[in-house]
């Protein structure tokens, strides 16, 4: 239960840190929902296709996780935030997908493939993701067999939260 609650302090602090850089959030609250709209309307959607769809994601962050593994690279700080807070907010989660979903949208990461959130790699490696909303994972999940995909988040897969991979 101690844990729980630590757990539930840091996040606290994190997405407090993050609105504390606003001056003003209208940015912030206008990207966020602009992410969450799209992910609600289209479901599982990749980083490529916010950048195509979503004004004002292109940037030059890097989205990064733990254990030495990239989310995503040439991401707008106003957008890595927005992804963070949706995250943080439990409105949005990740999806591990296959690099060949990425592929066939047309652009892939020059890393090898991490195979899953938890393992310490001794290099860099990519963490190909997309976005669903929590009902809709629930629903792709009960279709799917779990070695085609690993839901990371809130509705199980290997058990690892993605608030984990986001923040450190």
């Amino acid at each position: 239960m101690e844990n729980k609650m630590a757990e539930k302090m840091d996040y606290k602090e994190i997405y407090d840190s993050i609105k504390k850089q606003y001056k003003n959030t209208d940015g912030l609250e206008k990207m966020k929902n602009e992410i969450y709209q799209f992910i609600k309307i289209n479901g599982q959607v990749s980083f490529i296709e916010l950048e195509e769809n979503i004004s004002g994601f292109k940037g030059n962050c890097l989205f990064s996780g733990t254990n030495k593994t990239i989310l995503w690279q040439g991401i707008s700080a106003l957008a890595l935030d927005s992804l963070k807070l949706l995250i943080l907010e439990d409105e949005i989660i990740a999806q591990k997908v296959s690099p060949l979903d990425y592929h066939i949208d047309g652009k892939i990461l020059n890393y090898p493939i991490a195979k899953n959130a938890s393992t310490n790699y001794q290099t860099i490696r990519w963490l190909p993701l997309v976005f669903n909303l929590p009902v809709k994972a629930k629903q792709v999940q009960k279709r799917m067999d779990e070695s085609e995909i690993n839901i990371i988040g809130q509705n199980g897969g290997d058990g690892a939260h993605y608030k984990e991979l986001a923040f450190i």
